[in-house]
Parts: structure tokens; C-alpha cells; sequence
């Protein structure tokens, strides 16, 4: 292999009056620079366990956030219109009142009691919330620590 001076003479700064006499881009008996190699793989490993730590508190951070979304989507929400639609807890109790409430359900009530089947369909209305509040109430107690 034919020595090429002047490419390794400026790779190897072999020029005695450069004032980079120190600096070597490529050390000629051995071209690894085993400083910078190991330099690379701790700052590599440094980095790795920084994001796998950040990620780690990341996740305990939004635990909170899918507690609240999982609690949301299982008390549900009501919408009315045309026909009630709803999920969760609130679809499961309010939506068949309110389709009673549509298909005028105390109409037999009002036929068989006259004008006390409006007092009859009021009472259950009345009796229906009181029990469906008092038990979120003693839910909510509970789970914040009540008993």
C-alpha cells in the first residue's frame, strides 16, 4: 500500500509548526478512540435509564387521569331528545323513566285512579330519585372514605 504523506500527514497533523500538535483525527497504530467510545456508551446508558424513568413517572403522573376517565365513563350521561339515550350508571337508571315519561306510562294509572293516578305517578317519580340521589350520596361517602 503506497503511504499517501500529505493526506496522512493532515489527518495525523504530523506538521510540527501546527498548533494542533496534540490533535489527531485518526491515530495511525491504533485508530480507535477508546475515550470517546466509552464516553458514547455511558451517555447512551445514561440516556436510556432518563427516559425509562421519565416514561416510569409519566405513567404514576396520569394514573389519576384514567382513574377520573374510567369514574366518568362509568357514571355515564343522560341526553334527551326524540328517544333518551344514555351509558353508565345515569343511562341505566334515568333513560327508562324518561322513555316511560314518552310513552305516557300512567295513562292506565290516570284511567284506573282518575286524577289520583297523577298523584301515584308523581309519588313513584319522588320515591325513584330519592333513592337513585341517596345512593350516589352514600356512594360518594364511601368511597372518599366514609362510612
Amino acid at each position: 500500500m503506497a503511504d499517501d504523506s500529505g493526506l496522512t500527514s493532515l489527518i495525523n497533523n504530523a506538521d510540527s509548526n501546527s498548533k494542533f500538535d496534540d490533535y489527531r483525527i485518526v491515530d495511525s497504530a491504533n485508530p480507535v478512540n477508546w475515550t470517546r467510545v466509552g464516553a458514547s456508551i455511558l451517555l447512551s446508558t445514561v440516556a436510556t435509564v432518563y427516559i425509562g424513568l421519565r416514561k416510569y413517572i409519566d405513567e404514576l403522573i396520569g394514573i389519576p387521569e384514567r382513574l377520573i376517565e374510567g369514574a366518568t365513563s362509568f357514571v355515564g350521561e343522560v341526553s334527551t331528545g326524540e328517544t333518551p339515550t344514555g351509558s353508565g350508571v345515569l343511562g341505566e337508571l334515568f333513560v327508562p323513566i324518561l322513555q316511560w315519561y314518552q310513552q305516557d306510562v300512567w295513562a292506565s294509572s290516570v284511567d284506573q285512579f282518575g286524577i289520583w293516578g297523577y298523584l301515584v305517578a308523581l309519588g313513584f317519580t319522588l320515591l325513584t330519585l330519592f333513592v337513585v340521589v341517596r345512593g350516589l350520596r352514600e356512594g360518594a361517602q364511601r368511597l372518599s372514605g366514609g362510612e
